[in-house]
């Protein structure tokens, strides 16, 4: 197995690598800012032709990689011809969630109206269930007129493994 030709271009920094068949596994730009090399047998000048968003899901998939400056290899690709259907599909994935965003804030409306209710309830009705402790806790009644602060100091004597 012998090495690539290399070819260079009538500009002295682009270099392109030739593999069989008349593919090229890289591409350097003009200004010799950054690289791109093809995985494997892959031609570059398929990922050459990619926008943005498409070179980026190829790039992480590791389809090709990226040699010296990625912003440059970025701006590179956010130049490239857009796809249109794509381009609408995507405005319309947009304009969607936007709606859905927008249907959500009534529930969320609602839910802070909700939380607030409970907000504004008085300890007095919290301590009916809550105990003087004002806690979230359980509680273990040995009988049914044994006080809540009673059971809950019951349930936590419990909890902590001091029962027989």
């Amino acid at each position: 197995m012998g090495t690539a030709p290399r070819h260079r271009t009538s500009d002295t920094t682009h270099i392109r690598l030739s593999q069989p068949q008349g593919l090229s596994n890289c591409y350097s730009d003009p200004e010799a800012r950054f690289s791109l090399v093809a995985a494997g047998a892959a031609d570059i000048r398929d990922f050459l032709r990619l926008d943005a968003y498409s070179a980026a899901k190829a790039f992480v998939k590791g389809k090709f990689t990226v040699h010296g400056d990625i912003f440059s290899a970025i701006r590179f690709f956010s130049n490239q011809p857009h796809n249109i259907v794509r381009e609408l599909l995507f405005s319309l994935a947009a304009r969607a969630e936007h709606l859905r965003t927008h249907s959500l804030l009534g529930r969320r409306r609602q839910a802070a109206e909700s939380i607030q209710f409970h907000y504004d309830r008085s300890n007095e009705f919290y301590a009916q269930f809550l105990g003087s402790r004002m806690v979230y806790s359980a509680a273990h009644f040995e009988d049914p007129e044994m006080p809540l602060d009673q059971a809950q100091t019951e349930s936590s004597i419990g909890s902590a493994g001091i029962w027989n």
